[in-house]
């Protein structure tokens, strides 16, 4: 099948191909990756659309499809081309809410219409009796972990990004913060065509408490600094103009693992129930901070609503659904489910090899151990897992080494294992529970003996070996997230089948799967 894919925005990187619109990177080149992910067979080719476009006659030749993403220009006389040689058009319709002359053109020409399930939260608009598909837009990335402030803190980080429309939101939102003089405030301005004098206006009026910095709009540059933020700001009602920074700011929020602060013009989104709403921002940031857990809480259940509704897994497969509806031709060979199957992987053991120990009842594991590792079978970078090609382990099973990763390493590590596995294979990772053995120490403590336990969190002294000595401790939600933020899904707690139930009140067993797509 051959698929002509038009698009108004790309930029070509040293890595890849990106777009400065939201719509282009999430209801097309994401998509794209999603199909590459699901063994999709199909020639697709991106047409870039400007006012002087003019294509040869063979790039229509053998195309079963057309799809029309953002429609900046008149695409009247391409979609004529298209018809002249029947080839059927879908209009992904990212500009059809507010602009009436274009959804009346569009509708003149295209033969299917499609929309996202949640376009900045209003119905979708009349379309003439035109076959309609809703699929959701693909969130970009893979989810991070949970970031709140701490409970002491005294200097609160936050983010405002939006455009010159939007401003006087932010106008209003500096005054308020100078209510809350019992916190420091450093807040972050993500804005593009903003006024000088209005900058300038902003600084000399700045209360005590607040400092500013300001930098122009980029996608990156927002994705980059997130990692540094408290909270964003959304003190505007949903905006067009901010959707096509972002995609929905909300959903890109809380996949980032941040907490967002809106107006309550936003009680109408659908994912009104994980964020705080409020037109008092002061208000808004103190209740934050004495319900720091809530918060956290709120966000991991955003973050797995968006997992069942924003996947790049979901929006591939329904992308998949309604080109295949339309052309009536199969994207799929021979199901790449079962195609994983038929080429059967290796399952891999992680870290030190206890032969006379646990370890020697897991014969069909190939064991895998540093240089100074004893009886490995293969020896090799624990950490890259170098030795290994991409998509050929079934399973990789790691028992009391996670914790011998330092904490700001250990997510290029989980990335590295998942990398070797199949797709559909599962990564187990089993750990002491941090939170268990804080427990057992404060019972210990009572009675006047402790010794156990500090063992359990910081390794046993006497054996004088750093590699039995964690550098980081895990409980079942903080283990869970880290799986989830390494792209992997489906990750959940279980018991493992013949562990002594006496230990494994104090143990984690995680299991994730390698997403298929």
């Amino acid at each position: 099948m051959k698929i002509l894919w038009f698009v108004v925005d790309l930029i070509a990187t040293n890595e890849d191909v990106t777009s400065s619109f939201a719509s282009t990177r999430r209801r097309c080149l994401e998509v794209l990756r999603g199909f590459g992910r699901a063994g999709v067979q199909a020639d697709i080719e991106l047409v870039r659309v400007n006012q002087e476009l003019k294509l040869d006659a063979g790039v229509f030749e053998n195309a079963s499809l057309a799809i029309v993403g953002k429609m900046i220009f008149d695409f009247s006389d391409i979609a004529s081309h298209l018809k002249k040689n029947n080839i059927p058009i879908i209009c992904d319709g990212v500009d059809l809410y507010d602009d009436e002359t274009v959804r009346q053109k569009a509708i003149g020409w295209a033969d299917y219409l499609t929309f996202s399930t949640h376009s900045f939260y209003r119905p979708l608009p009349e379309a003439a009796e035109k076959p309609c598909f809703s699929i959701p837009d693909i969130q970009e990335g893979t989810v991070q972990p949970v970031s709140v402030p701490g409970v002491e803190v005294e200097v609160i980080k936050l983010m405002w990004y939006g455009s010159e429309v939007e401003w006087g939101s932010l106008l209003e939102t500096v005054q308020q913060l100078k209510e809350l003089q019992e916190f420091s405030i450093e807040l972050l301005i993500l804005g593009s065509a903003v006024p000088a004098e209005a900058l300038t206006g902003l600084n000399n009026e700045l209360p005590k408490n607040v400092v500013i910095e300001h930098l122009p709009w980029r996608y990156a540059l927002y994705t980059e600094r997130l990692s540094g933020i408290d909270f964003v700001l959304l003190p505007y009602p949903p905006a067009e103009a901010v959707g096509e920074l972002v995609g929905d700011p909300i959903v890109s929020a809380l996949w980032h693992g941040k907490m967002i602060l809106a107006c309550s013009a936003w009680t109408e989104h659908h994912l009104h129930d994980f964020i705080g709403t409020t037109d008092d921002v002061t208000d808004g940031v103190r209740v934050f901070m004495t319900r720091l857990n809530s918060v956290a809480n709120l966000i991991m259940k955003g973050q797995a609503f968006i997992e069942e509704n924003n996947s790049l897994k979901v929006g591939t497969l329904k992308w998949i659904e309604v080109i295949e509806e339309v052309t009536q031709e199969s994207l799929l060979g021979e199901d790449p489910a079962l195609q994983s199957e038929s080429t059967p992987g290796v399952k891999l053991k992680m870290g030190a090899v206890n032969r006379s120990g646990d370890d020697s009842a897991l014969t069909d594991y190939v064991h895998i151990g540093d240089k100074d590792s004893d009886g490995a079978d293969v020896v090799c970078d624990l950490k890259t897992l170098s030795k290994f090609q991409t998509d050929t382990a079934d399973e990789i099973l790691s028992v009391d080494n996670i914790d011998q990763f330092y904490q700001w390493e250990v997510g290029d590590v989980l990335k590295s294992w998942a990398r070797v596995l199949k797709p559909g294979g599962a990564l187990v990772i089993e750990c002491a529970d941090f939170s268990m053995a804080c427990e057992q120490f404060l019972k210990e403590s009572v009675a006047g003996n402790t010794a156990n336990t500090l063992k359990l969190i910081y390794g046993d002294p006497a054996q004088r070996n750093p590699c039995e000595h964690p550098k980081w401790g895990y409980t079942s939600e903080s283990l869970k997230r880290l799986m989830l933020a390494c792209g992997l899904e489906g990750v959940e707690l279980q018991t493992r089948s013949g562990m002594d139930h006496s230990n494994s009140d104090n143990r984690i067993r995680m299991v994730g799967i390698k997403p298929t797509v």
